[in-house]
């Protein structure tokens, strides 16, 4: 409430420079009732200099009277690889692994960079160690990766490793699907080793190596115990990749 005060008091004031003085409101959802309505006498009655801008990603929560005096304007997300161009130009990340963020955070520059403070790479080499000891069933390396990745039964973590393992699996797809486009490959910098294992497993059944990944992050988010979810997740990878070697 104290900031839309200041607005208030603020939008006394005519612009120095310009025609407009423009407000943006980041999160529109978060303002309280207070603040809300502070807000809603500004849009009735706005003075012609003055112009909102109000953001919100849950539209549904923002006061319906304040909904009712806006004009909505979507923006769509970015996609994955302006994401991607973003963090190498912002952060200085290689191509690779801005590309392996930009797709885990689903076109969130925000979530990409929180990602990347995550060391999101070293949960991809443990992922990787992981599918290296399921194809040879290595029980030691099966283990030390298991309880290395469920330590602290830290959920989040284990999700990432999934989902840095389906994102593996879907450049298999690609490889297979599309071999002169390795431009599309997530992993862009793993391009050789990704080629090395989609010549090793010929006969792999992505779709359901995936399907395998999605209900052991479903069975994380579900409190389900990661190192079980882990165990079975490995065993039943495992058999693919057999089956897929022998075919």
């Amino acid at each position: 409430i104290a900031q839309v005060r200041e607005i208030q008091r603020e939008a006394s004031f005519r612009p120095l420079e310009g025609r407009k003085r423009i407000v943006i409101v980041c999160g529109a959802e978060l303002l309280r009732e207070e603040a809300s309505n502070a807000v809603l006498k500004l849009l009735e009655e706005p003075p012609a200099h003055l112009q909102f801008l109000l953001t919100t990603g849950r539209q549904e929560q923002v006061l319906p009277t304040i909904l009712s005096r806006c004009q909505p304007v979507r923006l769509d997300r970015p996609t994955a690889d302006e994401v991607a161009d973003a963090l190498v130009r912002r952060k200085g990340l290689g191509e690779g692994p801005a590309r392996l963020l930009a797709r885990l955070s689903g076109g969130s520059y925000p979530e990409s960079v929180r990602l990347m403070d995550r060391d999101l790479m070293a949960r991809r080499a443990e992922a990787l160690e992981f599918l290296r000891a399921v194809a040879r069933l290595s029980v030691a390396k099966l283990q030390d990766g298991i309880e290395s990745a469920s330590a602290g039964n830290n959920r989040e973590r284990v999700v990432e490793l999934l989902d840095v393992l389906a994102l593996w699996f879907r450049d298999v797809l690609v490889l297979r699907t599309m071999p002169g486009e390795r431009n599309r490959l997530v992993n862009i910098d793993q391009a050789e080793p990704l080629v090395r294992f989609a010549e090793a497993y010929p006969g792999l059944n992505v779709e359901q190596a995936v399907a395998h990944l999605t209900e052991a992050r479903a069975d994380i988010l579900s409190n389900v115990s990661p190192g079980l979810v882990l165990t079975t997740l490995a065993f039943r990878l495992h058999r693919l990749l057999q089956t897929a070697a022998a075919a």
